[in-house]
């Protein structure tokens, strides 16, 4: 992965920013930076979850959950639930 500066990864100014930040990552749409960021958390919760044999496999199947839309598909779903 690339290194960044701080100016990469600086945050929205509002929540429905930050919200539109993360949608977009989901979708695909968001590359650079915050992507990395999203990769390299979901990487380290799939390795530590013991799905993946090392952080790159993780980093690798949390990419592929992304670009093949089901990342999206799940929250989707997670949104529906909690707003019964």
């Amino acid at each position: 992965m690339k290194l960044y500066n701080s100016k990469d990864i600086s945050e929205g100014k509002s929540v429905q920013e930050n919200a539109k930040i993360f949608m977009d990552i989901i979708r695909g749409k968001e590359i650079g930076a915050k992507l990395d960021i999203i990769l390299l958390n979901a990487g380290a919760l799939i390795y530590i979850s013991e799905i993946a044999k090392s952080m790159e496999d993780g980093i690798k199947i949390a990419k592929e959950t992304i670009k093949s839309g089901k990342a999206k598909v799940v929250l989707e779903n997670v949104i529906k639930i909690y707003n019964k």
